[in-house]
Protein backbone atom coordinates (compact mmCIF):
# COMPACT_ATOMS: atom_id res chain seq x y z
CA UNK A 1 0.00 0.00 0.00
CA UNK A 2 2.74 2.37 0.77
CA UNK A 3 4.57 1.58 -2.06
CA UNK A 4 1.15 2.06 -4.00
CA UNK A 5 0.74 5.54 -2.47
CA UNK A 6 4.29 6.67 -3.22
CA UNK A 7 4.08 6.15 -6.63
CA UNK A 8 0.63 8.18 -6.87
CA UNK A 9 2.49 10.86 -4.99
CA UNK A 10 5.55 10.75 -7.42
CA UNK A 11 3.13 10.78 -10.54
CA UNK A 12 0.99 13.52 -9.15
CA UNK A 13 4.42 15.77 -8.81
CA UNK A 14 5.65 14.73 -11.75
CA UNK A 15 2.23 16.27 -13.48
CA UNK A 16 2.34 19.11 -11.62
CA UNK A 17 5.45 19.54 -12.59
CA UNK A 18 4.86 19.67 -16.67
CA UNK A 19 1.66 21.50 -16.15
CA UNK A 20 4.11 24.43 -14.48
CA UNK A 21 6.30 23.86 -17.55
CA UNK A 22 3.22 24.04 -19.87
CA UNK A 23 2.24 26.99 -17.96
CA UNK A 24 5.69 28.93 -18.43
CA UNK A 25 5.14 28.41 -22.10
CA UNK A 26 1.63 29.70 -22.51
CA UNK A 27 1.39 33.36 -24.03
CA UNK A 28 0.04 34.81 -21.11
CA UNK A 29 3.18 33.39 -18.72
CA UNK A 30 5.56 34.85 -21.39
CA UNK A 31 3.73 38.64 -21.33
CA UNK A 32 4.04 38.10 -17.76
CA UNK A 33 7.66 37.34 -18.03
CA UNK A 34 8.59 39.99 -19.99
CA UNK A 35 6.56 42.80 -18.44
CA UNK A 36 8.36 42.38 -15.11
CA UNK A 37 12.13 42.44 -16.83
CA UNK A 38 10.24 45.71 -18.65
CA UNK A 39 9.44 47.00 -15.01
CA UNK A 40 13.20 45.35 -13.61
CA UNK A 41 14.94 47.60 -16.36
CA UNK A 42 13.00 50.55 -15.79
CA UNK A 43 13.81 50.28 -11.57
CA UNK A 44 17.63 50.10 -12.72
CA UNK A 45 17.25 52.84 -15.11
CA UNK A 46 15.49 54.83 -11.97
CA UNK A 47 17.78 54.24 -9.54
CA UNK A 48 20.62 55.11 -12.36
CA UNK A 49 19.05 57.97 -13.10
CA UNK A 50 18.78 58.93 -9.56
CA UNK A 51 22.61 58.40 -8.06
CA UNK A 52 23.44 60.50 -11.86
CA UNK A 53 21.75 63.22 -11.03
CA UNK A 54 23.05 63.01 -7.01
CA UNK A 55 26.08 63.27 -8.48
CA UNK A 56 25.70 66.07 -10.63
CA UNK A 57 24.21 68.39 -7.58
CA UNK A 58 27.12 67.67 -5.47
CA UNK A 59 29.59 68.54 -8.30
CA UNK A 60 27.32 71.78 -8.67
CA UNK A 61 27.43 72.63 -4.82
CA UNK A 62 31.24 72.05 -4.96
CA UNK A 63 31.73 73.99 -8.23
CA UNK A 64 29.59 76.55 -6.54
CA UNK A 65 31.73 76.78 -3.32
CA UNK A 66 34.79 76.96 -5.23
CA UNK A 67 33.94 79.54 -7.30
CA UNK A 68 32.89 81.91 -4.64
CA UNK A 69 35.73 81.24 -2.13
CA UNK A 70 38.54 80.53 -4.18
CA UNK A 71 39.68 83.75 -3.45
CA UNK A 72 40.02 83.25 0.30
CA UNK A 73 42.99 81.28 -0.49
CA UNK A 74 45.28 83.78 -1.16
CA UNK A 75 45.66 87.20 1.37
CA UNK A 76 47.27 90.16 0.24
CA UNK A 77 50.45 91.40 2.10
CA UNK A 78 52.09 94.85 2.43
CA UNK A 79 56.40 94.84 2.59
CA UNK A 80 57.68 97.32 5.10
CA UNK A 81 60.47 98.35 6.58
CA UNK A 82 60.19 97.69 9.77
CA UNK A 83 63.08 99.29 12.93
CA UNK A 84 63.35 96.91 15.85
CA UNK A 85 63.09 99.78 18.17
CA UNK A 86 64.81 98.01 21.66
CA UNK A 87 62.91 100.53 23.68
CA UNK A 88 59.78 99.73 22.55
CA UNK A 89 60.13 95.74 22.45
CA UNK A 90 62.80 95.29 25.35
CA UNK A 91 63.59 98.20 27.32
CA UNK A 92 66.28 96.30 29.37
CA UNK A 93 68.02 93.81 26.86
CA UNK A 94 66.31 90.65 28.72
CA UNK A 95 65.65 88.01 25.94
CA UNK A 96 63.00 87.14 28.14
CA UNK A 97 59.58 86.02 25.86
CA UNK A 98 57.67 87.31 28.73
CA UNK A 99 58.97 90.71 28.66
CA UNK A 100 59.46 90.91 24.83
CA UNK A 101 55.63 90.20 25.29
CA UNK A 102 54.44 93.43 26.79
CA UNK A 103 56.26 95.40 24.08
CA UNK A 104 54.42 98.11 21.83
CA UNK A 105 54.44 95.67 18.77
CA UNK A 106 51.34 98.20 17.83
CA UNK A 107 53.22 100.94 17.93
CA UNK A 108 56.43 99.76 15.83
CA UNK A 109 54.17 98.77 12.82
CA UNK A 110 52.94 102.08 13.20
CA UNK A 111 56.46 103.91 12.95
CA UNK A 112 56.96 102.08 10.24
CA UNK A 113 53.67 103.32 8.01
CA UNK A 114 54.82 107.05 8.77
CA UNK A 115 58.46 106.22 7.95
CA UNK A 116 56.70 104.63 4.84
CA UNK A 117 54.78 108.18 4.30
CA UNK A 118 56.48 110.54 5.58
CA UNK A 119 54.06 113.48 4.08
CA UNK A 120 50.97 111.89 5.87
CA UNK A 121 49.79 114.73 8.93
CA UNK A 122 47.01 114.92 11.22
CA UNK A 123 45.70 112.26 13.52
CA UNK A 124 42.69 111.67 11.13
CA UNK A 125 45.09 110.88 8.31
CA UNK A 126 47.43 108.72 10.39
CA UNK A 127 44.64 106.38 11.60
CA UNK A 128 43.26 105.63 7.97
CA UNK A 129 47.23 104.80 7.20
CA UNK A 130 47.29 102.94 10.39
CA UNK A 131 44.31 100.69 9.03
CA UNK A 132 45.74 100.03 5.72
CA UNK A 133 47.23 97.56 8.10
CA UNK A 134 45.57 94.12 9.61
CA UNK A 135 45.50 94.52 13.21
CA UNK A 136 46.62 91.27 13.15
CA UNK A 137 49.67 91.98 11.63
CA UNK A 138 51.23 92.86 15.43
CA UNK A 139 50.66 89.31 16.76
CA UNK A 140 51.95 88.29 13.81
CA UNK A 141 55.21 90.79 14.64
CA UNK A 142 55.00 89.84 18.39
CA UNK A 143 54.98 86.08 17.54
CA UNK A 144 58.21 86.34 15.32
CA UNK A 145 59.89 88.30 17.94
CA UNK A 146 59.57 86.22 20.57
CA UNK A 147 60.22 83.46 18.60
CA UNK A 148 63.83 85.37 17.25
CA UNK A 149 64.48 87.92 20.31
CA UNK A 150 68.12 88.72 18.27
CA UNK A 151 66.36 90.79 15.92
CA UNK A 152 65.50 93.36 18.64
CA UNK A 153 67.73 96.44 16.98
CA UNK A 154 67.80 95.69 13.60
CA UNK A 155 65.91 96.71 10.53
CA UNK A 156 64.09 93.76 8.69
CA UNK A 157 62.12 93.72 5.45
CA UNK A 158 58.55 92.14 6.42
CA UNK A 159 55.45 91.00 4.75
CA UNK A 160 52.38 92.01 7.11
CA UNK A 161 48.85 91.10 6.45
CA UNK A 162 46.45 93.72 4.73
CA UNK A 163 43.35 94.88 6.11
CA UNK A 164 40.27 93.37 4.59
CA UNK A 165 39.63 96.72 3.02
CA UNK A 166 42.82 96.51 1.31
CA UNK A 167 42.68 92.93 0.24
CA UNK A 168 39.06 93.04 -1.10
CA UNK A 169 40.17 96.40 -3.06
CA UNK A 170 42.61 94.03 -4.97
CA UNK A 171 40.50 91.26 -5.68
CA UNK A 172 38.17 93.62 -7.40
CA UNK A 173 35.10 93.62 -4.89
CA UNK A 174 35.59 96.83 -4.37
CA UNK A 175 34.92 98.77 -7.41
CA UNK A 176 37.71 101.72 -7.99
CA UNK A 177 35.10 103.98 -10.20
CA UNK A 178 31.91 105.16 -7.77
CA UNK A 179 32.26 108.16 -5.18
CA UNK A 180 34.41 107.57 -2.14
CA UNK A 181 31.15 107.64 0.02
CA UNK A 182 29.88 104.62 -1.84
CA UNK A 183 32.75 102.57 -0.83
CA UNK A 184 34.62 100.81 2.47
CA UNK A 185 38.11 102.55 1.65
CA UNK A 186 39.26 106.26 1.20
CA UNK A 187 40.70 108.11 -2.21
CA UNK A 188 43.72 108.53 0.34
CA UNK A 189 43.88 104.54 1.03
CA UNK A 190 43.83 103.66 -2.37
CA UNK A 191 46.87 106.28 -3.38
CA UNK A 192 48.72 104.67 -0.48
CA UNK A 193 48.15 101.61 -1.77
CA UNK A 194 48.58 102.64 -5.33
CA UNK A 195 52.00 103.79 -3.81
CA UNK A 196 53.11 100.32 -2.90
CA UNK A 197 52.05 98.43 -5.88
CA UNK A 198 54.36 100.43 -7.67
CA UNK A 199 57.16 99.88 -5.56
CA UNK A 200 56.22 95.99 -5.69
CA UNK A 201 55.27 96.65 -1.99
CA UNK A 202 52.29 94.89 -2.14
CA UNK A 203 51.92 91.04 -3.04
CA UNK A 204 48.85 88.20 -2.74
CA UNK A 205 50.45 85.40 -0.95
CA UNK A 206 49.10 81.44 -0.28
CA UNK A 207 46.21 81.97 2.77
CA UNK A 208 47.96 79.42 4.87
CA UNK A 209 45.60 80.96 7.79
CA UNK A 210 42.75 80.05 6.32
CA UNK A 211 43.22 76.29 6.55
CA UNK A 212 44.82 76.81 10.90
CA UNK A 213 42.91 79.89 12.16
CA UNK A 214 39.30 80.00 13.40
CA UNK A 215 36.76 82.37 13.66
CA UNK A 216 37.76 86.06 14.59
CA UNK A 217 36.20 89.73 13.97
CA UNK A 218 38.09 90.52 11.87
CA UNK A 219 38.22 88.62 8.27
CA UNK A 220 41.39 88.67 6.84
CA UNK A 221 42.11 86.83 10.24
CA UNK A 222 39.43 84.16 9.96
CA UNK A 223 39.56 80.29 9.29
CA UNK A 224 37.64 77.00 8.66
CA UNK A 225 39.79 75.82 11.42
CA UNK A 226 36.71 76.20 13.89
CA UNK A 227 34.19 75.53 11.35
Amino acid sequence: WRCTSYKNTESNMSDMAQGRKRDSNSPGAIAHLRSRGAVEARFRAYGIGAISLSMAFLVVLFATIFSNAYTAWEQTHIRLSVTLDPERLDPQGTGDPEVIRTGDFGGVLKASLRARFPDVKGRRDKRSLYAIVSPGAAFDFQNLVIASPELIGTTQEMWLVASDDVDMLLKGFIPRDVPESDRRISDKQMGWVDALIADGAIEKKFNTRFFTAGDSREPELAGIWGA
